[in-house]
């Protein structure tokens, strides 16, 4: 009985000599540890499906954190970019606008001073130049 109890080794089985009542109590006996020992295994089974299933489940949720962590990462670097795109262009706006005025200034001059000359040839160039001036 002490291996049944203390070293849980349920397929130790009673050896029955008599067919009286202890016979009957003795087959009582086997029939109960049978059963005790299929529900432990099916115990056994099913806790060996469950740690396997939770180290499943705990690399799933570590590589969706690890991805979390890697999207979160990459939206900073798209957003770092978006803003130096921004400043770039706000630059290159300005940098090309400065001497664009000067030179749409210019065929303002130029125009006026055609028209009063009466060049028509000039006229056409600068009237040339400040549609392409204007269109950057």
């Amino acid at each position: 009985m002490r291996m049944v109890s203390s070293n849980k080794n349920y397929a130790v089985r009673a050896v029955k000599t008599y067919s009286d009542e202890i016979g009957r109590l003795i087959d009582g006996f086997n029939t109960m540890l049978s059963e005790i020992q299929q529900r432990d295994t099916a115990l056994r089974s099913t806790n060996g499906e469950l740690k396997t299933r939770t180290q499943e489940l705990e690399e799933e949720v570590f590589q969706r954190k690890q991805a979390q962590e890697e999207l979160l990462n990459a939206k900073h670097a798209a957003e770092e970019a978006n803003r130096a795109k921004s400043t770039f262009l706000a630059n290159m706006s300005h940098e090309l606008r400065t001497p664009l005025n000067a030179i749409i200034g210019y065929s303002e001059m130029l125009e006026e001073e055609t028209r009063d000359t009466g060049r028509l040839r000039m006229f056409r160039t600068s009237k040339k130049f400040k549609l392409l001036a204007n269109t950057y």
